[in-house]
């Protein structure tokens, strides 16, 4: 699908008033009075109208109005514009711990690095190997990402620590597939809105520790990682990674190798073409 830009709209778009395109910012909202005469499939359409077009498979732009009836004629261009003040989207980037909050959260930070260490065990990631006996020819090193999550009012949740490594001294980063499929906005919405309309559940799932349960690496991929103080072991030994771990950049790839194996031995089948970004 193509994202709308409004200096080099496509000729195939539909015909909106003058000046209704160039105001098209954030989400859009429809007036309850236009949003009465929409049939089931136009309703649809607009709920998961992203600004984005839907696309032809020469990769041109396609007509909403050739897919779906016209619309009524009081449904004119002003159903679809955005509201003039368009709402500022939310930082929502998580900001690592201050030395303050380090220092405050001492104890359950200490916590938060032994489990997650623990985690890398339980995931049986790497095999020690002692530095001094082997000379490593992919070495990688890593460093604590803290975080303090917070409930709604602001009061203390709990600490999170993910020992990163530094995948940017990876040499062999180069030759690993990176990409890793994930749905779009529009594709979402159209999911949500099926569902809406057949009466699905949608359940939502979130995977502790998800890249750490990746795709074994295989004999070619030759990767010694740092382990962090808190692992109690001396600083010549290290880690060979038998499978990625966080920092390393073909990661989410391997993640979704293992997830698509199992997705696809259920017997599930992936779409052919999902709705795309270009």
């Amino acid at each position: 699908m193509h994202d709308y830009d409004a200096n080099s709209s496509p000729t195939t778009l539909p015909d909106y008033p003058e000046g209704v395109l160039d105001t098209l910012e954030g989400d859009l909202y429809l007036d309850e009075a236009h949003w009465a005469h929409f049939d089931a499939a136009q309703k649809c359409c607009s709920h998961a109208r992203s600004l984005a077009f839907p696309e032809t498979s020469w990769g041109t732009a396609l007509d909403i109005g050739s897919v779906w009836p016209a619309l009524p004629a009081e449904s004119s261009g002003e159903a679809f514009a955005a509201s003039a003040g368009a709402k500022k989207k939310l930082n929502r980037e998580r900001k690592e711990a201050s030395k303050t909050d380090v220092q405050h959260y001492a104890k359950y930070i200490l916590q938060a690095k032994l489990d997650e260490y623990k985690s890398w065990a339980d995931h049986e990631v790497f095999d020690l190997v002692d530095l001094r006996k082997t000379k490593p020819r992919n070495y990688v090193t890593g460093r604590w990402v803290l975080t303090i999550k917070r409930n709604k009012d602001g009061t203390f949740q709990k600490c999170k620590a993910r020992w990163v490594l530094r995948g940017f001294q990876d040499k062999q980063q180069w030759d690993q597939q990176t990409d890793s499929p994930t749905t779009t906005r529009p594709g979402f919405r159209l999911t949500c809105q099926l569902a809406a309309n057949q009466g699905w559940s949608i359940r939502h799932v979130d995977l502790k520790t998800a890249f750490l349960q990746g795709e074994e690496y295989g004999s070619q991929r030759d990767v010694i990682c740092q382990l962090p103080p808190e692992a109690g072991h001396p600083p010549h030994i290290g880690a060979r990674l038998k499978k990625p771990a966080y920092g390393m950049n073909d990661a989410p790839r391997r993640w979704w190798n293992r997830l698509d194996k199992s997705l696809t031995s259920y017997g599930l089948v992936p779409t052919r073409a999902p709705p795309r970004s270009s």
